[in-house]
């Protein structure tokens, strides 16, 4: 089962966000009125977990989970949240 406090999942999600970061910001740029997402194989990895995550057009965090297993042979447990990337990063 995945469960963390709520400080930490605060903690994840600013490590992904710093992580993807530079990636993102190169993507908007080219791609302004798009979605960015890191899904599948292009999972953001973090100690030992690979995460999903989908960004709006507005800054905001669609849809974050945690896949378990770097093969994903288990089912991913979803977890959406509405923060602004932009607040996260900065």
């Amino acid at each position: 089962k995945f469960q963390l406090y709520e400080k930490d999942i605060e903690a994840v999600i600013s490590r992904v966000l710093h992580g993807i970061n530079t990636d993102y910001q190169v993507y908007k740029s080219d791609h302004p009125t798009q979605r960015y997402g890191k899904y599948g194989k292009d999972s953001y990895y973090l100690l030992g977990d690979y995460y999903t995550i989908q960004v709006n057009e507005d800054g905001s965090i669609g849809t974050f989970y945690r896949r378990n297993c770097a093969r994903f042979r288990h089912k991913s447990i979803k977890c959406f949240f509405s923060l602004s990337l932009l607040h996260m990063i900065n």
